[in-house]
């Protein structure tokens, strides 16, 4: 069902639960569309999210009916065909959450609620490529944003949520530690953190950059008035030598 892997992606198995990671162009663009909605609707962003999964998971095959979406009722996020004898699809609800895992454990809380209606439930969360010295900058680098996906299936329905959750959470950490640092090329000089929030990090980016270009421009006016001034000395002492 799973679109091949690309270089732009990595994914591993693990006994309860698939975890896989995308960064690069794809990942770009989510963040620049969730970006430019207005405001800062859960449900906008819930939605580009999804687009996004649906892209990258399932070849844009899977259907969302946002005419569900009402007050108080149910609905499932995307339904998936499949080519198997015994079902034609698979229903899967998506969440798109900040700061890692830290809200993972209530999430899972609903288990059974969420796989009585939904035969997967995806989590996923931002991380940020960043150097390790806080004093540098990785303007140039494109990939700084990764989207990781966490899979589940109705074989953690009924286990112990403390132990499944630690296990999530030491495999996740095992994951970006190694995995994904190695496929992606992140150096010793650079670590993976996850994003407390992606508009007001993006937000501050785009301040500090815009700081910046301001900071240069003045740079430049400065030198500009510098080269001036050296311009006007050299011409009074050309004429001081003339009077000589």
């Amino acid at each position: 069902m799973f679109k091949k892997q690309l270089k732009t992606c990595l994914g591993f198995g693990y006994q309860n639960y698939t975890i896989v990671a995308f960064w690069s162009k794809p990942i770009i663009n989510l963040v620049a569309n969730i970006l430019a909605e207005k405001g800062r609707a859960f449900a906008a962003h819930h939605d580009r999210g999804l687009e996004c999964i649906n892209s990258l998971l399932f070849q844009s095959q899977g259907a969302f009916q946002r005419e569900f979406r009402e007050a108080g009722r149910k609905y499932h996020d995307l339904k998936v065909p499949l080519k198997h004898p015994r079902t034609h699809n698979v229903i899967i609800e998506y969440k798109l959450r900040s700061s890692g895992l830290e809200f993972l454990r209530d999430e899972l809380k609903n288990r059974q609620e969420i796989f009585a209606r939904n035969d997967w439930f995806c989590f996923s969360f931002f991380l940020r490529r960043e150097p390790k010295d806080k004093s540098k900058s990785l303007k140039e680098l494109q990939c700084t944003y990764y989207l990781v996906i966490i899979l589940f299936s109705k074989v953690i329905e009924n286990l112990n949520l403390r132990d499944l959750v630690d296990d999530i959470k030491m495999d996740s950490d095992e994951f970006i530690r190694e995995k994904l640092k190695q496929a992606s090329g992140v150096k010793e000089s650079e670590e993976l953190r996850p994003i407390e929030n992606i508009i007001t990090v993006v937000e501050l980016e785009s301040r500090l950059e815009e700081k910046d270009k301001q900071l240069e421009e003045k740079d430049k006016q400065l030198e500009e008035k510098d080269k001036q001034l050296e311009e006007k000395d050299e011409q009074i002492k050309y004429l001081k030598d003339q009077l000589k």
